[in-house]
């Protein structure tokens, strides 16, 4: 089966260290594959930009080599943005 089936979700968890982003799967919901990892002082910033109505959990990142990733951590929820906001930016 393709990876790309069994996902149900990409997951989030901030370490001292690293932003990982985590596959959630629909067989074992209670199992994470790592999907990606992104050390911490690569973070510039991260703010809370909502673009359209269904984006108010939209989180703009800016990496210190000027690049930019675009999340959407809730479709709605602007809690969880702010708290992801809030995670990543306190050292």
């Amino acid at each position: 089966m393709p990876l790309v089936d069994a996902v149900t979700s990409l997951d989030w968890a901030v370490t001292d260290r690293r932003l990982l982003l985590l596959d959630n799967y629909r067989i074992d919901p209670q199992r994470f594959r790592l999907h990606f990892a992104v050390p911490r002082p690569a973070i510039r910033a991260a703010r809370r930009r909502s673009r359209l109505f269904l984006e108010m959990g939209r989180v703009e990142l800016t990496f210190v080599d000027g690049s930019m990733a675009a999340l959407v951590v809730a479709v709605l929820d602007v809690t969880a943005a702010t708290g992801f906001v809030r995670v990543l930016s306190s050292r």
